[in-house]
């Protein structure tokens, strides 16, 4: 009898943690927030908000009600539920659905420095689907959609659990050179005013010897100085022996917390399958995690405008634009040439002939974001490009390589979409994500089949004119015909 009475009150307090909906979904002790107050800049009201303050209220931590009184602010950047048709049957019903949860998320201190801003969380479920059971299926999507968020709520908790004065060890990986060393100064001068005056620099380069890094946490200085190990990896692939080193540095760090070291490693902008890695996955779940975003040329203008309020100076939309075609594709020129501008003139609005005076053009060119001009229909940046690609000296057969495959990939999803492919899903099959996929429809519905396949076979007129043949359609130089043949496509 006693014990039937233990199962029914185990049972019961079971009951209980589920219901509460955290505490046995990825939270663990380890994860107990060490910070005295937050404030959470979240959408008021929504499942989200209330799951945070619901955990971190359960961890004795204040919530304040404005930023300036707190010692961190957890901002949520963007979340989103996403649904989309994933297989079907033989009758073309939908057999299977991809349930999607997205959250991204940054923690600032109260100076508004960036602390933490890890990768997006994307939690994945494969629901299947039955017609016959359509009302069951949409209560089944919709507690699913809540299971996702609340483990996102978990792993944003995981991540604000490392957050602490100085971390022992920080990632940082972007191919924004300029964000990069900007925020690796502020790092370093953090750690020297913690009193980590001593430095020392690795560059694990092909013939690096990944014993000096452990080397180089164990060794003690002569005068008994704190040490910023910096750990420099430009290639962003440290190999098999390497990925191992990392993954145990990564468990040492953190078993070492309270040590004489702190470590900062420096990454490019990792591709998606090295993100899948086991040495990165051990140092976002050990490390504070930082990627940086390169920023697009959309996003230039506000950058700018950003960076001359810094400074005390502001400029309107024409100048602004000017900047960014003078400056697109060289952060640290751009850098240096809003810098100029405060040398030059004093605060306040700065006028575009100011401005036209001033700035050089230092806009440097990737081929490869050529696709994106001929997408957006932008005809004027086509033409800055390719002039630019060729002042620059890029190779012709490349140029005409990424022109060309930007035409067989619209033309694959024309012939689709004619057929009454979804396009999501050929986006999805192709692998066109990012700026590229935003600007796929409007391209799709601007241009013609009949335009893909007459500039397919001018892209292989232009490959004779390349390799010194004569075109039909085309006079000149082969750079001015690759110029006629994207403008062709860009205007269409």
């Amino acid at each position: 009898m006693n014990r039937f009475i233990r199962y029914v009150a185990l049972g019961i307090l079971i009951m209980l943690l589920t219901a509460c909906g955290f505490q046995l979904r990825g939270w663990s002790p380890e994860s107990r927030l060490t910070i005295e107050s937050i404030y959470l800049d979240v959408p008021i009201g929504t499942p989200l908000e209330r799951d945070l303050r619901t955990i971190i209220r359960a961890n004795n931590t204040q919530l304040t009600e404005d930023a300036k009184s707190a010692l961190v602010t957890l901002r949520v950047l963007s979340q989103a539920q996403e649904k989309k048709v994933l297989t079907l049957n033989a009758q073309g019903k939908v057999r299977e659905f991809s349930l999607t949860y997205r959250v991204s998320f940054e923690v600032t201190d109260a100076k508004n420095n960036k602390l933490l801003q890890p990768p997006e969380i994307a939690l994945q479920f494969i629901l299947p689907y039955s017609e016959e059971q359509a009302l069951a299926k949409e209560q089944e999507e919709r507690m699913t959609f809540e299971d996702l968020r609340r483990d996102a709520v978990a792993q944003i908790m995981r991540q604000l659990a490392r957050v602490k004065s100085l971390a022992p060890l920080y990632v940082i990986s972007s191919d924004e050179q300029l964000l990069l060393f900007e925020l690796a100064d502020r790092i370093r001068a953090k750690a020297r005013a913690a009193g980590f005056s001593e430095r020392e620099v690795l560059v694990a380069e092909r013939y690096f010897k990944w014993g000096e890094l452990q080397s180089a946490q164990q060794s003690m200085s002569l005068f008994g100085d704190r040490k910023l190990i910096e750990l420099r990896i430009p290639s962003g692939k440290p190999g098999k022996e390497g990925g191992q080193a990392l993954q145990d540095y990564a468990a040492t760090c953190v078993e070492s917390e309270a040590g004489e070291t702190l470590t900062m490693i420096t990454l490019p902008k990792l591709d998606w399958a090295t993100q899948k890695s086991a040495w990165v996955t051990a140092l976002q779940r050990h490390a504070i995690y930082i990627e940086i975003p390169n920023i697009e040329r959309h996003q230039l203008a506000q950058w700018i405008g950003q960076r001359l309020a810094n400074q005390g100076q502001s400029a309107d939309k024409n100048a602004l634009e000017f900047m960014v075609e003078r400056v697109e594709g060289n952060l640290l020129a751009a850098h240096q040439e809003i810098r100029k501008l405060a040398l030059l003139y004093p605060e306040g609005r700065l006028s575009l002939d100011q401005i036209q005076d001033a700035v050089l053009n230092v806009a440097r060119y990737d081929v490869f974001k050529l696709s994106e001009a001929m997408l957006s229909g932008d005809l004027g940046r086509v033409t800055r490009m390719l002039e630019g690609l060729k002042g620059e000296g890029e190779a012709l057969p490349l140029v005409l390589w990424a022109i060309s495959e930007e035409i067989r990939t619209l033309l694959k999803l024309k012939i689709g979409s004619d057929e009454g492919r979804p396009l999501a899903a050929m986006l999805k099959e192709y692998r066109i994500w990012g700026p590229r996929e935003r600007l796929m429809a409007p391209a799709l519905s601007r241009v013609k089949l009949a335009t893909l396949r007459d500039a397919l076979a001018k892209a292989a007129q232009v490959d004779r004119m390349i390799k010194g043949l004569r075109a039909k359609d085309f006079a000149g130089d082969a750079w001015d015909a690759l110029l006629q043949l994207a403008l062709f496509v860009a205007r269409k």
